[in-house]
């Protein structure tokens, strides 16, 4: 699952990215369409959490617990109230929080890809911080009025209190550790996990902001997160190894419908309770609290998976026994 998973999320990174480059107007002039295309694709990858914690302790769970549920909605509800109550504060926690949320993924992913055992440690922080820093500090330092266009929406004092010294150091910080990441996987022959180290960054340095998130949200963080998931439910066990996919993902959108409609009318109550309607702005106020509960259960998910790693399903084309 993870081998398909890292194609398609290279493979439409990799596209926006080369458009970018030989056609910089038009993915400006698509860049809210890429956003929302990407917002709405990604929205389906947390939609399913309320499964999870059933999922990680191999029962098929397929209702909703209402203390789950209580629990998760509150969290997020709370981050809401805190960023409207605190704006300024709570955008900048929020973001570093989905910061952390995106590096940590990576690592997660790679872990699983590579066969290895999930522990966190030391190691792990250039990845976390590199690659997880990308999609935040560099559309701050690199294109700063499209991204402060966004942060006004939610916290007009903030683009003020991010000088052009404080980004830069941002992308210092990120830079560096990005650079320890791709060195230390080449020194150890890992290759392909350098070169998309390099593809995430140019994505960020080439692409406006709008665009390049929606690719990175959509069509990476998402699909990767939903590869893990499928192969996570217990429902898919047979399917998957036989190489079926219709099937899992049939099962992860009954499971994942409601709660993405529930994201999209928040998404829309804001836009409409704002003085000046900004849909982007909404969507990311609500991409950013449900973050926060979000975090806690694929922390509960890397954890239940941090033992020794378990046989995976291999998604292979379907075919009569080979008679060995």
């Amino acid at each position: 699952m993870t081998a398909l998973t890292t194609r398609l999320s290279v493979g439409v990174v990799g596209a926006v990215a080369g458009t970018a480059v030989l056609l910089p107007a038009q993915v400006s002039a698509w860049a809210l369409g890429i956003l929302a295309a990407g917002v709405l694709v990604g929205l389906p990858h947390g939609a399913v959490d309320h499964l999870v914690p059933d999922w990680t302790a191999g029962r098929p769970g397929t209702v909703l617990r209402p203390g789950v549920l209580a629990g998760y909605t509150a969290t997020a509800l709370l981050a809401l109230g805190a960023l409207m109550a605190a704006p300024a504060v709570s955008l900048l926690l929020l973001l570093a929080v989905s910061a952390v949320h995106f590096g940590l993924g990576e690592v997660a992913f790679d872990a699983e890809r590579s066969g290895r055992p999930r522990r966190p440690g030391a190691r792990d922080l250039p990845a976390v911080v590199g690659l997880g820093g990308l999609p935040v500090a560099v559309p701050l330092a690199r294109w700063p009025e499209e991204s402060d266009r966004v942060l006004a929406a939610l916290s007009p004092e903030l683009p003020v209190l991010l000088t052009p010294g404080v980004r830069q150091a941002l992308v210092a910080v990120v830079g560096g550790a990005l650079l320890v990441l791709v060195l230390g996987a080449l020194t150890s022959g890992r290759t392909g996990w350098a070169a998309e180290a390099g593809l995430l960054a140019a994505l960020f340095v080439l692409v406006p902001p709008a665009a390049a998130f929606g690719a990175y949200f959509g069509g990476w963080h998402a699909v990767r997160h939903i590869g893990r998931l499928l192969a996570l439910d217990p429902r898919n066990g047979a399917d998957l190894a036989a190489g079926r996919l219709a099937a899992p993902l049939l099962r992860y959108a009954a499971a994942a419908w409601a709660p993405t409609g529930v994201a999209l009318a928040g998404i829309a109550l804001l836009v409409l309770a704002a003085q000046r309607p900004d849909w982007t702005a909404g969507a990311l106020a609500v991409l950013l609290g449900l973050t926060v509960p979000h975090m806690a259960v694929v922390a509960l998910q890397d954890r239940r998976a941090g033992g020794p790693a378990a046989p995976r399903a291999v998604i292979r084309p379907a075919g009569p026994p080979s008679g060995r």
